[in-house]
């Protein structure tokens, strides 16, 4: 496919508040487009900011400039024949411009919500009694999150702190230290925060991954992170920047069928002289009572059969 059509790339640079707040735009710098870019993107369910590396060719001194100063931040789109989408963003972390020649060679780091990571910090008391979910609230505000009321009512949350508690740090470990008694772990996506426990996913709609989709080769078996746990899997598609970790999609090919997690995204792409392709690493959803038979998660995976679980919801 993407030898067929034309494959388009599109970074957008902000200038942003001083605040370390998630994305706070303040206007427009410069659209880039029409040069040679290159992206590659990874996103995991991990606390720490998803990385990106772009690299551009021949960008002009104005922009050179622009992603040289701080706080700056950046849209990356991409797709084919002008139907683009958000392939990731975030705030320039570093970036480096030499002469190659008689060209110009840009190379810039982002890192998804990495300011907010890296300063935030929140300075609240509770009294015994309130609910973790308040101090959730908080240590994401204080991020520049502004938390869904759907994510705020996750059952686990509506727990009440046992005694009084003050919380004076960073944001991210506080948000860390309150969701950990609950064995619950966030990440930022997109400039949004993703809270799930080890098995719960997305309530997105399950996406489909097959060759009709733009499934590249066949997805290859990796090992389990635990003995008795279904196996990881390593699916690459066409470049597919709907898919987030955390989210269902259903594999079907002649080497695995069912629906699976997706663990981690690798984004790559070259808009002159290579393809667009995404990576997918997912793990098999699977009942809970073939969990310790890693025969029956097998069989389990092949027929579909599948335990599909959202935040706060039981097997």
């Amino acid at each position: 496919m993407s030898r067929v059509f034309k494959r388009q790339i599109r970074v957008g640079v902000f200038r942003t508040q001083l605040e370390p707040k998630i994305f706070s735009r303040v206007e427009i710098g410069e659209i880039i487009e029409g040069l040679h870019i290159q992206f590659s993107v990874e996103k995991s369910l991990d606390r720490s900011p998803n990385p990106s590396t772009l690299r551009i060719d021949n960008l002009n001194e104005q922009s050179r400039r622009l992603v040289a100063r701080s706080p700056v931040a950046a849209i990356v789109e991409a797709g084919y024949d002008g139907q683009l989408q958000r392939v990731c963003q975030g705030d320039v972390r570093w970036s480096q411009s030499r002469r190659v020649g008689s060209d110009w060679q840009t190379e810039i780091q982002l890192a998804d919500g990495g300011r907010a990571f890296a300063l935030a910090r929140v300075n609240a008391t509770y009294g015994a009694g309130t609910p973790i979910a308040v101090g959730v609230r908080d240590a994401l505000v204080q991020m520049g999150i502004d938390p869904p009321a759907s994510l705020l009512k996750i059952p686990g949350l509506q727990r009440r702190l046992s005694a009084g508690t003050a919380t004076n740090g960073n944001a991210r470990d506080e948000l860390t230290e309150l969701l950990r008694p609950l064995n619950l772990s966030w990440s930022i996506q997109d400039g949004r925060v993703v809270i799930l426990g080890e098995e719960d996913t997305l309530p997105n709609d399950v996406q489909i991954i097959s060759q009709d989709t733009g499934m590249i080769d066949s997805p290859e078996q990796g090992k389990p992170d635990k003995d008795g746990k279904p196996p990881t899997w390593t699916v690459k598609s066409i470049l597919r920047p709907d898919l987030l970790p955390g989210q269902r999609v259903e594999v079907r090919s002649q080497v695995v069928e069912g629906r699976f997690r997706i663990e981690a995204v690798k984004h790559e792409g070259d808009n002159m002289t290579g393809d667009f392709a995404t990576e997918l690493e997912v793990k098999a959803i699977v009942p809970a009572a073939a969990s310790g038979d890693s025969s029956s998660i097998l069989r389990g995976v092949q027929s579909g059969a599948a335990a599909v679980l959202v935040p706060g919801s039981k097997p």
